[in-house]
């Protein structure tokens, strides 16, 4: 049975007061060749923090209706679906297309980019954006069909890299650039950077109240290869000391907060998020 929340997907159009080139034919070309070197094979394994963590934030009850915006090959997706819940992934890249389906997520295969999308106000219990904005030439338009398709009492669920973490600003000091122009995903797929401050404010200029931020706390010590270099006492500092100091003073130091975002006003409340696999008594998932 058809589901009546999902309108029929239109064919590709042009945002009316936005022209760019990754909308025409040839840029989504170019786009899917290098989605394709990119996400050539499905990951397996949590790879980075969010990984891990945007799970372990969502409780297991009450089963929610979940849609994950830009879901990449729907490893997130996946670790959802067992946890009991009604995921949909929306996506447009053909080689993650093809990942999704092959774990069984259904696909609402759709440009972020392009509205209204072809989905019911009021679908979501819940929304994730998980490091997907950055992305995107025009966020804005994304984060207001949020609003609308996010039920009244949902949640949508959102993280970009923080280019403000130190680590990067020092990467500037030193006259490099954020990303290494030689290792092409990163230098030609963000366009946008932001810092965990322009998140939240963005976020809020489209009517969403931050209730809750997570910081998760590293778990995955070969994600910070980059601050490390093999350095063990690098290591040591970057993975152990840093975030167990700065975590503690500002969400700004942390290198990927995830934001719980809610239509109605209430106090932010900040949480040093832990991996289940270290151990710890987490109590952190969202309320």
């Amino acid at each position: 049975m058809e589901d009546r929340r999902f309108k029929s997907a239109p064919g590709l159009q042009k945002i009316e007061t936005f022209k760019v080139v990754v909308l025409k034919d040839k840029g989504l070309k170019w786009v899917e060749e290098l989605e394709t070197r990119h996400f050539g094979s499905p990951i397996e394994r949590d790879a980075v923090e969010r990984q891990w963590a945007i799970p372990q934030i969502i409780p297991k009850e009450p089963k929610l209706t979940i849609l994950d915006a830009g879901a990449g090959d729907g490893y997130i997706s996946s670790k959802l679906k067992l946890q009991g819940h009604d995921v949909f992934a929306m996506e447009i890249a053909t080689i993650n297309v093809k990942h999704l389906k092959a774990r069984n997520i259904p696909v609402i295969p759709h440009d972020l980019m392009q509205v209204p999308y072809p989905i019911r106000d009021q679908s979501f219990d819940m929304i994730i954006c998980a490091d997907v904005l950055e992305h995107l030439y025009r966020p804005d338009v994304c984060v207001k069909e949020f609003y609308r398709i996010l039920a009244k009492n949902g949640a949508l669920l959102v993280s970009t890299p923080n280019y403000a973490h130190p680590y990067r600003i020092w990467q500037l000091i030193r006259g490099d650039a954020f990303h290494d122009p030689f290792s092409e995903y990163q230098f030609y797929a963000h366009v946008k950077m932001f810092t965990y401050k322009t998140l939240k404010l963005f976020l809020e200029h489209f009517g969403f109240f931050i209730s809750q931020v997570f910081l998760p706390m590293p778990a995955i010590p070969s994600q910070y290869k980059r601050f490390t270099k093999g350095s063990k006492l690098k290591e040591l500092l970057a993975v152990q000391l840093y975030p167990k100091v700065f975590y503690r003073l500002s969400p700004r130091f942390c290198d990927e907060p995830i934001l719980l975002c809610r239509k109605e006003k209430s106090n932010t409340k900040v949480s040093l998020l832990h991996s289940i696999k270290d151990d710890v008594n987490h109590g952190n998932q969202a309320t």
